[in-house]
C-alpha cells in the first residue's frame, strides 16, 4: 500500500486524465511536468479584466487560453503570461496540435505549454474536477476492482495467484471491471472510498501466457466502467493443509483503507475451488449484510433457539419423573 502526498503535478493529472482532458503529448516533448503543485489554481486568460497591464500570477497557477488567441503573435502572448512570476504551465486549445508545435515555442522559457483539443470552457470544468479528485487523501493498492452485482469489490493477493484470471472470468458471467493490477483510491468528503485506475492502464488486463489485453475492445463497452465505491476486500491466499480456516463466518473482519473500516474476507486458494464463483456468493452475501440480514448469525441463533427448546424439553420431563 502506497500513500502518496496530498499534492499533485502535471504529469499526475495528465497520466490521471489525459485523455478525458484531450491531452496528448509527443514523445519528444520537452518540458518538465513532474513538479509538485501544493495548491493549483486555473484561471481562463479570456476572463482576466485587465489584459494589457502586468499580469500577476502564483507559481502554481495554470492558465488557460482558447484557440482565438492562436490567430495573434503566440510566442508574444506567452512571453508576456512569462515575463512576472512565471506559471505552473500554459494550456492551449487548438483543434489539432501538431507534435513539432508543442517543443519549438522559445517564449516558454522553462514552463510546460500543453494544447488540448477540448474547448476552453469545458477543459476548465474537467480539469477542475480532476484536481478535486487527485487532491483528496489517495493510495494505491495492488489488485483487480470489479463491479459485481454492483458492489465494488477488490481482489486482491500476492502476484500469479490467480487474480486477473478470477476477473476474467467474471467478466464473462456479466460482472464489469474497474481496473487492474493498481488500483488508485481516494477518500470523498462524505467518508466513502472511491476507486478507479489511470487511463494508462484502464480497459487492460495482464494474463499471463497470453499477455496484455483491451476488455473493452474483446467484451464492449458494457464490461468496464471508470470507478467504483469501495465495499468489499476479498484477499486470496495459498491454501496451506494445516491451518485452520474459518468455517462458519460468525465474526466479520475488516481492514482499515485511509481511515475507513472495509468487509475484508481471507479466501484459500487450492485446485478444483472455483473462486470465481465464490468471489460472487461474497459478494451476494454482502449485499444481504448491508439489508441487515446475516446469514451466519442467522444459522447459529436458530442453533441456540433448538438446543434451548431441547434443554426446556429434557426439565419438563424429568420434572414429570
Amino acid at each position: 500500500m502506497n500513500r502518496q502526498q496530498n499534492d499533485i503535478s502535471l504529469a499526475d493529472i495528465i497520466s490521471f486524465k489525459g485523455e478525458y482532458l484531450g491531452i496528448s503529448l509527443p514523445s519528444d516533448y520537452r518540458f518538465d511536468i513532474s513538479r509538485r503543485l501544493s495548491d493549483p489554481k486555473i484561471i481562463i486568460y479570456e476572463n482576466l479584466p485587465e489584459k494589457d497591464d502586468n499580469i500577476v500570477l502564483g507559481e502554481d497557477t495554470i492558465v488557460l487560453a482558447s484557440g482565438r488567441l492562436l490567430n495573434q503573435d503566440l510566442p508574444a502572448f506567452i512571453s508576456k503570461i512569462c515575463s512576472g512570476t512565471p506559471p505552473a504551465a500554459i494550456v492551449l486549445e487548438i483543434e489539432k496540435p501538431q507534435p513539432t508545435t508543442c517543443i519549438s515555442l522559445e517564449g516558454a522559457g522553462n514552463i510546460p505549454v500543453i494544447f488540448t483539443t477540448l474547448d476552453i470552457s469545458l477543459f476548465y470544468k474537467r480539469l477542475t474536477e480532476s484536481i478535486e479528485v487527485l487532491l483528496r487523501p489517495r493510495i494505491n493498492l495492488h489488485g483487480v476492482l470489479m463491479d459485481i452485482y454492483g458492489l465494488g469489490v477488490i481482489i486482491r493477493g500476492k502476484s500469479g495467484i490467480g487474480k486477473s484470471e478470477c476477473a476474467l472470468e467474471l467478466i464473462t458471467r456479466g460482472h464489469r471491471l474497474v481496473c487492474d493490477d493498481m488500483i488508485i483510491v481516494t477518500r470523498r468528503n462524505d467518508n466513502v472510498l472511491i476507486g478507479y485506475g489511470s487511463d494508462v492502464i484502464k480497459y487492460h488486463m495482464e494474463i499471463r501466457g497470453l499477455g496484455i489485453i483491451n476488455v473493452k475492445d474483446l467484451f464492449g463497452i458494457s464490461t468496464i466502467r471508470d470507478n467504483k465505491k469501495i465495499e468489499l476486500i476479498v484477499e486470496l491466499i495459498d491454501w496451506e493443509n494445516d491451518k485452520q480456516y474459518d468455517r462458519l463466518g460468525i465474526d466479520d473482519k475488516t481492514v482499515n483503507i485511509l481511515g475507513i473500516s472495509i468487509p475484508h474476507i481471507i479466501l484459500p486458494v487450492r485446485t478444483n475451488r472455483n473462486i470465481a464463483t465464490i468471489v460472487e456468493v461474497a459478494a451476494r452475501n454482502q449485499l444481504l449484510k448491508v439489508k441487515g440480514f446475516h446469514s451466519a448469525r442467522a444459522f447459529q441463533k436458530n442453533i441456540i433457539d433448538i438446543i434451548t427448546r431441547m434443554g426446556n424439553i429434557e426439565r419438563i420431563k424429568e420434572n414429570k419423573d
